[in-house]
């Protein structure tokens, strides 16, 4: 993730009480930034419509930060969020496990490692029918933006995800159906690890040939000298796997050192786009620095539904300039960097997706799909299919062979 600071422009009825004049700030400002809009801004407008009039009447915090939280949802976009919650806020997603629509309910299609929802024991492939007592659907439905410009299929599943993440003060009961089994699931008192007790960067000698290193953060400048110590133990195997796993992301400042270890020459790895006028504009190119000594051998990152924002730019920047194969399941699919505004009266925070990431290709990084995708039944069948199935490609990859020195830079 790239944050970006950009002002509000020039925003409407600026003498209107103070919690409205931040409502015509953020409104302002998704209109003139937002990235995502798929028939340009003028959608935009029913959101103002519908939800000014109660910014005009919001008289507390509660009813401020509601209002804007609202008008953001409109957006259904992850990405696209107060830096500020109430403790009845929702939580952002993705959460603890990722889900979409199906008959009977919501289908669970990816649960995070090390999550309550799976200390709670549920497992890819289960369905959700009920959510503390009311049809998993319905509760959907209830969450599900009204006057939002996005497509049925953007809807529909962000607030699938909405619905399984719940909110922060509300503990989540679920009914779960696993195949002709129902079972209710208490899923936020399961005992858990605490997320940050799991290393930055952590690495494993899987056999003679292969190498793992685990990142699980782009966000601390801790973890590019981390990554290379564990680097530098494994540059003569002939296989390295990288984790991106259950990586929220961070930025390209962090991001780009690391993939450098993998090249000798300037190389480009993603193209960028930012709104001009009612559009995007041309896109501009962004370039990984050499940085040895350089890795040579083959090379496996690992993706997930959990591998968001700036993990899922590096796994398509390892894609491009180091031709890593990619193994797991599709990612979050924030595709772009977020610009962020400090409103004027609250000084709320908020941010939203607003300059879209591709390929040196032009394809949107958001629509990206691993090289081996694993599928649910895999997930659902195994511990960790993932890794298993990235452990198989590996010792194809790691055949005898001579393999080039590492090369200092």
């Amino acid at each position: 993730m790239v944050v970006v600071a950009l002002s509000a422009g020039r925003s409407v009825e600026a003498s209107s009480p103070e919690a409205a004049q931040d409502f015509d700030a953020a409104w302002t400002f998704i209109r003139d930034h937002y990235c995502f809009f798929p028939d340009g801004p003028a959608a935009w407008n029913e959101a103002r419509s519908a939800l000014r009039p109660r910014a005009i009447a919001a008289t507390t915090k509660t009813q401020t930060i509601r209002v804007l939280e609202d008008l953001l949802d409109q957006l259904a976009d992850p990405h696209a969020h107060l830096r500020v919650n109430l403790a009845s806020s929702h939580r952002l997603i993705p959460h603890d496990v990722w889900g979409s629509r199906s008959p009977d309910g919501l289908l669970l299609e990816a649960v995070r490692s090390g999550s309550r929802a799976q200390a709670a024991g549920v497992r890819p492939g289960d369905v959700v029918i009920a959510i503390n007592g009311r049809p998993a659907l319905e509760v959907a439905d209830a969450v599900r933006p009204k006057h939002s410009p996005r497509s049925d299929a953007v809807l529909d599943q962000w607030s699938a995800l909405i619905a399984l993440a719940g909110r922060h003060d509300t503990p989540r009961m679920w009914r779960v159906r696993s195949g002709d089994v129902e079972r209710v699931v208490d899923v936020d008192h399961a005992s858990a690890p605490r997320a940050e007790e799991a290393p930055l960067v952590s690495a494993e000698e899987l056999s003679d040939a292969v190498g793992l290193i685990r990142i699980r953060s782009f966000a601390d400048p801790t973890v590019v000298p981390l990554f290379d110590a564990a680097l530098d133990r494994f540059l003569h195997k002939a296989v390295l796997i990288v984790d991106v796993r259950d990586n929220h992301g961070g930025d390209t400042a962090i991001a780009r050192p690391i993939m450098g270890r993998f090249i000798d020459r300037r190389k480009p790895y993603a193209l960028m786009r930012r709104r001009e006028g009612d559009g995007l504009g041309r896109p501009w190119t962004e370039y990984v620095e050499p940085r040895g000594p350089q890795y040579p051998g083959r090379v496996a990152v690992l993706v997930d539904r959990f591998s968001a924002s700036m993990a899922e730019g590096f796994a398509m920047g390892m894609r491009t300039i180091a031709g890593a194969t990619l193994v797991g399941t599709k990612m979050a699919g924030l595709g772009a960097a977020v610009a962020v505004l400090t409103l004027p009266n609250s000084g709320y925070r908020l941010q939203i997706s607003a300059e879209p990431v591709y390929t040196v290709e032009d394809r949107p990084r958001w629509t990206l799909e691993p090289d081996i995708l694993v599928s649910l039944q895999q997930l659902r069948s195994s511990e960790d299919a993932i890794l298993e199935t990235a452990l198989r490609w590996a010792r194809q990859a790691a055949a005898p062979k001579d393999l080039p020195a590492p090369k200092d830079l």
